[in-house]
Protein backbone atom coordinates (compact mmCIF):
# COMPACT_ATOMS: atom_id res chain seq x y z
CA UNK A 1 0.00 0.00 0.00
CA UNK A 2 1.58 3.25 -1.16
CA UNK A 3 -0.98 5.67 0.25
CA UNK A 4 -2.20 6.62 3.70
CA UNK A 5 -5.99 6.70 3.99
CA UNK A 6 -8.58 8.40 6.10
CA UNK A 7 -11.92 7.06 7.24
CA UNK A 8 -15.20 8.93 7.55
CA UNK A 9 -16.49 7.82 10.94
CA UNK A 10 -20.05 7.66 9.60
CA UNK A 11 -18.85 4.35 8.15
CA UNK A 12 -18.62 2.93 11.65
CA UNK A 13 -21.53 4.83 13.19
CA UNK A 14 -22.97 1.69 14.76
CA UNK A 15 -19.95 1.79 17.08
CA UNK A 16 -18.94 5.48 17.16
CA UNK A 17 -22.40 6.63 18.23
CA UNK A 18 -22.19 4.31 21.23
CA UNK A 19 -18.48 4.43 22.06
CA UNK A 20 -16.32 6.93 20.19
CA UNK A 21 -13.16 5.77 21.95
CA UNK A 22 -13.71 2.17 20.82
CA UNK A 23 -14.41 3.35 17.27
CA UNK A 24 -11.17 5.31 17.12
CA UNK A 25 -9.28 2.35 18.54
CA UNK A 26 -10.78 0.15 15.82
CA UNK A 27 -9.95 2.40 12.88
CA UNK A 28 -6.38 2.81 14.14
CA UNK A 29 -5.99 -0.96 14.55
CA UNK A 30 -7.37 -1.59 11.05
CA UNK A 31 -4.78 0.76 9.59
CA UNK A 32 -6.37 4.12 8.89
CA UNK A 33 -4.20 7.14 9.66
CA UNK A 34 -6.73 9.96 9.36
CA UNK A 35 -10.26 10.35 10.67
CA UNK A 36 -13.07 12.58 9.52
CA UNK A 37 -15.70 13.14 12.15
CA UNK A 38 -19.48 13.00 11.72
CA UNK A 39 -20.46 14.26 15.15
CA UNK A 40 -18.83 14.08 18.57
CA UNK A 41 -21.64 12.45 20.59
CA UNK A 42 -21.42 14.79 23.56
CA UNK A 43 -17.66 14.60 24.05
CA UNK A 44 -15.69 17.73 24.89
CA UNK A 45 -12.88 18.86 22.63
CA UNK A 46 -10.35 17.86 25.29
CA UNK A 47 -11.79 14.35 25.45
CA UNK A 48 -11.67 13.97 21.66
CA UNK A 49 -8.10 15.25 21.50
CA UNK A 50 -7.04 12.78 24.18
CA UNK A 51 -8.53 9.90 22.19
CA UNK A 52 -6.83 11.01 18.98
CA UNK A 53 -3.45 11.18 20.66
CA UNK A 54 -3.96 7.83 22.37
CA UNK A 55 -4.47 6.08 19.04
CA UNK A 56 -2.03 8.11 16.95
CA UNK A 57 -4.71 9.46 14.63
CA UNK A 58 -4.79 12.72 12.71
CA UNK A 59 -7.90 14.74 11.89
CA UNK A 60 -8.70 14.98 8.20
CA UNK A 61 -11.82 17.04 8.75
CA UNK A 62 -15.28 17.13 10.23
CA UNK A 63 -18.74 17.06 8.70
CA UNK A 64 -20.77 19.87 10.22
CA UNK A 65 -24.44 20.65 9.64
CA UNK A 66 -24.98 23.85 7.70
CA UNK A 67 -27.09 25.05 10.63
CA UNK A 68 -23.89 25.39 12.65
CA UNK A 69 -22.70 28.12 10.25
CA UNK A 70 -25.26 30.68 11.38
CA UNK A 71 -23.89 33.90 12.92
CA UNK A 72 -25.07 32.71 16.34
CA UNK A 73 -23.27 29.37 16.22
CA UNK A 74 -20.25 29.65 13.96
CA UNK A 75 -17.72 30.97 16.48
CA UNK A 76 -18.34 28.14 18.95
CA UNK A 77 -18.19 25.59 16.13
CA UNK A 78 -14.86 26.96 14.91
CA UNK A 79 -13.37 27.03 18.41
CA UNK A 80 -14.28 23.39 19.05
CA UNK A 81 -12.62 22.29 15.83
CA UNK A 82 -9.53 24.39 16.46
CA UNK A 83 -9.19 22.73 19.85
CA UNK A 84 -9.05 19.22 18.33
CA UNK A 85 -6.66 20.24 15.56
CA UNK A 86 -9.23 20.09 12.79
CA UNK A 87 -8.43 22.47 9.93
CA UNK A 88 -11.21 21.46 7.55
CA UNK A 89 -14.93 21.79 8.24
CA UNK A 90 -17.18 20.23 5.63
CA UNK A 91 -20.84 20.94 4.93
CA UNK A 92 -22.26 17.55 3.92
CA UNK A 93 -25.67 18.63 2.58
CA UNK A 94 -28.53 21.08 2.89
CA UNK A 95 -32.23 20.89 2.08
CA UNK A 96 -31.79 21.91 -1.59
CA UNK A 97 -34.47 24.61 -1.53
CA UNK A 98 -33.85 27.80 -3.51
CA UNK A 99 -34.09 30.09 -0.47
CA UNK A 100 -31.80 27.76 1.45
CA UNK A 101 -29.24 27.82 -1.36
CA UNK A 102 -28.96 31.58 -1.02
CA UNK A 103 -28.44 31.24 2.74
CA UNK A 104 -25.88 28.49 2.18
CA UNK A 105 -23.87 30.67 -0.20
CA UNK A 106 -23.83 33.47 2.37
CA UNK A 107 -22.84 31.11 5.18
CA UNK A 108 -20.01 29.62 3.14
CA UNK A 109 -18.60 32.99 2.12
CA UNK A 110 -18.75 34.32 5.67
CA UNK A 111 -17.18 31.15 7.08
CA UNK A 112 -14.46 31.08 4.43
CA UNK A 113 -13.26 34.52 5.49
CA UNK A 114 -13.21 33.60 9.20
CA UNK A 115 -11.59 30.22 8.69
CA UNK A 116 -8.94 31.39 6.25
CA UNK A 117 -7.66 33.87 8.84
CA UNK A 118 -7.16 30.92 11.22
CA UNK A 119 -5.44 28.65 8.72
CA UNK A 120 -8.63 26.61 8.29
CA UNK A 121 -10.98 25.95 5.40
CA UNK A 122 -14.59 25.20 4.55
CA UNK A 123 -15.55 22.57 1.99
CA UNK A 124 -18.79 21.28 0.51
CA UNK A 125 -19.47 17.56 0.13
CA UNK A 126 -21.70 16.44 -2.71
CA UNK A 127 -24.37 13.82 -3.04
CA UNK A 128 -25.99 13.15 -6.43
CA UNK A 129 -28.59 15.91 -6.29
CA UNK A 130 -26.00 18.68 -6.59
CA UNK A 131 -25.29 17.65 -10.19
CA UNK A 132 -28.93 17.58 -11.31
CA UNK A 133 -30.74 20.76 -12.36
CA UNK A 134 -33.29 21.71 -9.75
CA UNK A 135 -36.91 22.56 -10.39
CA UNK A 136 -35.89 26.21 -9.87
CA UNK A 137 -33.40 25.94 -12.71
CA UNK A 138 -30.05 25.80 -10.93
CA UNK A 139 -27.31 23.18 -10.66
CA UNK A 140 -26.22 23.35 -7.04
CA UNK A 141 -22.68 22.13 -7.69
CA UNK A 142 -22.16 24.93 -10.23
CA UNK A 143 -23.62 27.53 -7.88
CA UNK A 144 -21.22 26.56 -5.10
CA UNK A 145 -18.21 26.41 -7.43
CA UNK A 146 -18.97 29.72 -9.12
CA UNK A 147 -20.24 31.79 -6.19
CA UNK A 148 -17.91 30.70 -3.37
CA UNK A 149 -14.28 29.86 -2.78
CA UNK A 150 -15.18 26.74 -0.81
CA UNK A 151 -13.13 23.64 -1.35
CA UNK A 152 -14.89 20.69 -2.93
CA UNK A 153 -14.97 17.35 -1.17
CA UNK A 154 -15.87 15.06 -4.03
CA UNK A 155 -17.82 11.96 -3.14
CA UNK A 156 -16.90 9.80 -6.11
CA UNK A 157 -19.80 7.36 -5.76
CA UNK A 158 -22.52 9.98 -5.55
CA UNK A 159 -21.02 11.79 -8.54
CA UNK A 160 -20.96 8.50 -10.45
CA UNK A 161 -24.55 7.79 -9.46
CA UNK A 162 -25.52 11.19 -10.93
CA UNK A 163 -23.99 10.17 -14.27
CA UNK A 164 -20.83 12.22 -13.82
CA UNK A 165 -17.25 11.04 -14.35
CA UNK A 166 -15.35 11.47 -11.06
CA UNK A 167 -12.02 11.45 -12.90
CA UNK A 168 -13.06 14.40 -15.06
CA UNK A 169 -14.21 16.34 -12.01
CA UNK A 170 -10.94 15.69 -10.18
CA UNK A 171 -8.95 16.86 -13.20
CA UNK A 172 -11.06 19.97 -13.72
CA UNK A 173 -11.22 21.09 -10.08
CA UNK A 174 -8.01 19.63 -8.66
CA UNK A 175 -6.94 22.99 -7.22
CA UNK A 176 -10.07 23.04 -5.06
CA UNK A 177 -10.15 19.37 -4.13
CA UNK A 178 -8.01 18.53 -1.10
CA UNK A 179 -9.97 15.44 -0.03
CA UNK A 180 -12.27 12.97 -1.73
CA UNK A 181 -14.62 10.37 -0.37
CA UNK A 182 -13.39 7.09 -1.77
CA UNK A 183 -16.66 5.21 -1.99
CA UNK A 184 -17.90 2.38 -4.17
CA UNK A 185 -21.29 1.07 -5.16
CA UNK A 186 -23.87 0.33 -7.83
CA UNK A 187 -25.61 3.31 -9.42
CA UNK A 188 -29.40 3.46 -9.38
CA UNK A 189 -29.58 2.90 -13.14
CA UNK A 190 -27.47 -0.27 -12.76
CA UNK A 191 -29.32 -1.67 -9.78
CA UNK A 192 -32.12 -4.21 -9.88
CA UNK A 193 -33.86 -2.24 -7.16
CA UNK A 194 -33.62 1.00 -9.10
CA UNK A 195 -31.90 2.57 -6.11
CA UNK A 196 -28.22 3.34 -5.52
CA UNK A 197 -26.51 0.60 -3.54
CA UNK A 198 -23.36 1.11 -1.48
CA UNK A 199 -20.55 -1.43 -1.58
CA UNK A 200 -17.25 -1.68 0.22
CA UNK A 201 -14.35 -0.18 -1.75
CA UNK A 202 -13.35 -2.38 -4.66
CA UNK A 203 -16.63 -4.29 -4.93
CA UNK A 204 -18.79 -1.87 -6.90
CA UNK A 205 -18.78 -0.27 -10.35
CA UNK A 206 -16.88 2.95 -9.60
CA UNK A 207 -13.43 3.20 -11.26
CA UNK A 208 -11.71 2.99 -7.88
CA UNK A 209 -8.26 1.95 -9.17
CA UNK A 210 -8.11 4.86 -11.61
CA UNK A 211 -9.38 7.29 -8.99
CA UNK A 212 -6.72 6.16 -6.51
CA UNK A 213 -4.00 6.68 -9.12
CA UNK A 214 -5.22 10.16 -10.06
CA UNK A 215 -5.84 11.31 -6.48
CA UNK A 216 -2.40 10.06 -5.46
CA UNK A 217 -0.83 11.93 -8.39
CA UNK A 218 -2.66 15.14 -7.43
CA UNK A 219 -1.78 14.85 -3.74
CA UNK A 220 -5.43 14.50 -2.71
CA UNK A 221 -6.17 12.77 0.60
CA UNK A 222 -8.54 9.84 0.11
CA UNK A 223 -11.11 9.34 2.87
CA UNK A 224 -12.86 6.00 2.74
CA UNK A 225 -16.59 5.91 3.33
CA UNK A 226 -18.77 2.81 3.35
CA UNK A 227 -22.40 3.25 4.24
CA UNK A 228 -24.22 -0.04 4.65
CA UNK A 229 -22.97 -1.59 7.93
CA UNK A 230 -23.04 -5.08 6.37
CA UNK A 231 -22.67 -6.98 8.62
CA UNK A 232 -21.11 -4.18 10.72
CA UNK A 233 -19.27 -0.93 10.18
CA UNK A 234 -16.04 -2.38 11.50
CA UNK A 235 -16.18 -5.35 9.13
CA UNK A 236 -16.98 -3.12 6.15
CA UNK A 237 -14.09 -0.75 6.75
CA UNK A 238 -11.82 -3.75 7.28
CA UNK A 239 -12.85 -5.08 3.86
CA UNK A 240 -12.11 -1.65 2.38
CA UNK A 241 -8.65 -1.61 3.92
CA UNK A 242 -7.93 -5.18 2.77
CA UNK A 243 -8.63 -4.05 -0.79
CA UNK A 244 -6.51 -0.92 -0.43
CA UNK A 245 -3.56 -2.92 0.89
CA UNK A 246 -3.73 -5.00 -2.30
CA UNK A 247 -4.48 -2.26 -4.81
CA UNK A 248 -3.80 1.14 -3.24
Amino acid sequence: MNNEYGIQLYSIRDLSSQNLDAALAAVSRIGYKYVEFAGFFGHTADEVLTMLRKYGLEVAGSHVSWGEFTPEKIDAMIEYHRAIGCKSVVIPAFDNKEESLEKLICYINSAEEKLKALGMSVAYHNHSVEFIRTDYGKVIFDEIVNRTNALIQLDVFWAYNAGMDPLEIIEKYSRRIKTIHLKDGIAAKESESGKPEGRYVGSGNVAIKDIIKLASKKGILMIVESEDLKPSGEMEITACMDYLRREG
